[in-house]
């Protein structure tokens, strides 16, 4: 005889860190799943246009909400919610398509929200535009490492989340992957039937998910990632199940963003996500693409339509998302309109100086969050991975960003345990509480020392014309113009691009004040640098090394 039941999990979720004390103002109390079984369902269960099956609930003073359910194997479907307020809940009705659904032997069902309730979802700040908050009011700052997919020496996600929580990490970033097993819609094997979702991924999701809430990290989930759609640059094309030329419907990677199937069942996927994940404060936001600046429509000059599909997919994630998770996506910053529907801003950059890369970004300028999302050493910097890190790391917290700076290199995290630095950095975020102070903003401050010694700092822009090859070095630091010096030299072929070989750094000629000895410290000198030419890489050289085909390195 098949029975509706209802689980209750009675683990309160987790603060992300230490950093990130709570208040006393509404948060979220304990998930709340049922589970139910529908007979004689027909047609796709992973499409809410053949099925649309939702549940309403009752809350404590009245009101209902309506929920979206999703199928879970067999004649199985779940619903999954966080309450936001203390009480007593009902399970009241089961539709599909509108219309009563009949579960088999439905009884009435109710809970209780009691007891202390955790932070609740990750907001932006109504009060400051550069910042995210919980829904007790209290900052929520993102600090953190990627963690794409499992990593070179073994350890799972739910592993490396683990560890990150330890040191005091309240941040990673997780891609839905296939040649990891976490693409919802593309298994592993590749035989992926265009509309059907793989319940076996989706459990993997669910134990990331757990381990995240667990280890007091907040997700930032990437729905899709540029390889999937390009066919030059770290290219799963060939391979992909929606290609014509695998049996699919897709004859050019540029159709995913404009055929109406292929959005179709996008939509289709991404509600089962918001059904089945949805639930979770520890899911940060839904980024709809990894560096979408790289498929193919974006090359071929089709950015409006890109920037077009960002703006529908938010639309649909906003109007079907009952917990309203924020949405982002990663790309070159200059593709027109992207960012338009976004809740916040995520460049990733590859410097040879993290410093002045770190520093370039100003959130108040895009009136929204912006942190890095990705940063890592340029090629020629490979092997000094760890001053790297600690370099950006505190750079990007003493900067205006809204989060901290989030490297890319998590086997290097794993094989040098550098976890040391983030719980440094967490440790110093807790004790000087310097994310909650309201209006901070970097001000530069001038050092005067009849010392000398070797001053240094590198491009951090990238394919790009270089506007000016002379800067100025004030006593206080900050070089006017540094991001417009550009990582590549050009040749006769792009020679408008750059006016000339060498770049000029110079130095103020005297101290605006005495140093401590009372005397005059001696006149800076006037030096040069050069840039040191090297061909434009691939996105790919920055990645890392994967054996497996398919992957991206």
């Amino acid at each position: 005889m098949r029975l509706l039941h209802l689980l209750f999990c009675g683990t309160l979720l987790m603060l992300a860190t230490a950093a990130n004390a709570r208040g006393g103002r509404a948060g979220a109390y304990p998930k709340l799943e049922a589970a139910f079984e529908l007979a004689g369902v027909t047609g796709n269960p992973f499409d809410d246009a053949e099925n649309d099956v939702r549940v309403a609930i009752r809350g404590p003073g009245g009101e209902t909400v309506t929920l979206p359910a999703f199928f879970d194997g067999g004649s199985t479907w779940r619903v999954r919610w966080t309450p936001q307020r203390p009480g007593v809940y009902t399970l009241a009705r089961v539709t599909r398509n509108g219309t009563d659904a009949h579960p088999t032997l439905q009884a009435p069902h109710s809970f209780t929200a009691a007891g202390k309730p955790g932070p609740g979802f990750i907001r932006r700040d109504p009060k400051d535009p550069a910042r995210f908050q919980f829904d007790d009011g209290e900052v929520y700052y993102p600090l953190g490492h990627n963690v794409a997919w499992r990593d070179g020496r073994g350890s799972s996600i739910p592993e490396l989340l683990a560890r990150m929580g330890g040191a005091g990490e309240n941040w990673a970033r997780v891609w839905m992957c296939h040649w990891d097993g976490k693409n919802l819609d593309w298994p592993p094997d590749g035989r992926g039937v265009p509309g059907t979702l793989s319940l076996e991924v989706a459990r993997h999701w669910d134990e990331i998910v757990t381990a995240a809430e667990r280890s007091g990290v907040y997700l930032q989930i990437v729905l899709q990632h540029h390889g999937q759609y390009s066919s030059r640059v770290d290219s799963n094309w060939d391979i992909n199940p929606w290609n014509a030329k695998n049996g699919g419907f897709l004859a050019s990677p540029e159709q995913f963003f404009t055929d109406a199937r292929a959005r179709a069942l996008t939509r289709a996927k991404y509600r089962y996500i918001l059904a089945r994940w949805g639930y979770s404060p520890h899911v940060l936001a839904w980024e709809l693409f990894n560096e979408v600046e790289w498929t193919d429509a974006i090359r071929n000059g089709h950015a409006e339509t890109v920037a077009a599909w960002h703006r529908e997919m938010a639309a649909f994630l906003r109007r079907e998302d009952p917990n309203r998770h924020l949405i982002t996506t990663s790309s070159d910053t200059k593709i027109p309109g992207l960012y338009a529907a976004m809740d916040y801003v995520q460049p990733h950059i590859y410097p040879s100086d993290p410093l002045l890369a770190v520093t370039r970004w100003k959130p108040a300028e895009w009136r929204r969050p912006l942190f890095l999302g990705e940063i890592g050493p340029a090629g020629q910097t490979r092997g000094e991975e760890a001053g790297f890190l600690h370099r950006a790391l505190w750079a990007s917290l003493m900067s205006e960003s809204s989060g901290a700076a989030q490297f890319w290199y998590w086997d290097v995290v794993e094989r040098l345990n550098l976890y040391r630095e983030y719980r440094a950095a967490a440790a110093f975020l807790s004790a000087s509480r310097l994310a909650s102070v309201p209006g901070m903003r970097a001000r530069p401050v001038a050092v005067v020392t009849s010392d000398r010694g070797v001053a240094s700092f590198g491009p951090v822009g990238g394919w790009s014309s270089a506007p000016q090859t002379e800067f100025v070095v004030p006593a206080s630091g900050p070089i006017d113009g540094a991001e417009n010096m550009p990582a590549y030299l050009q040749g006769d072929a792009h020679r408008a691009m750059f006016a000339g070989p060498t770049s000029r750094s110079i130095s103020p000629g005297r101290a605006p004040s005495r140093s401590s000895s009372g005397r005059r410290p001696k006149p800076a000198r006037t030096s040069s640098c050069q840039w040191t030419a090297r061909r434009r890489p691939s996105a790919t050289s920055r990645r890392l090394t994967q054996t497996r085909s398919g992957k991206r390195s």
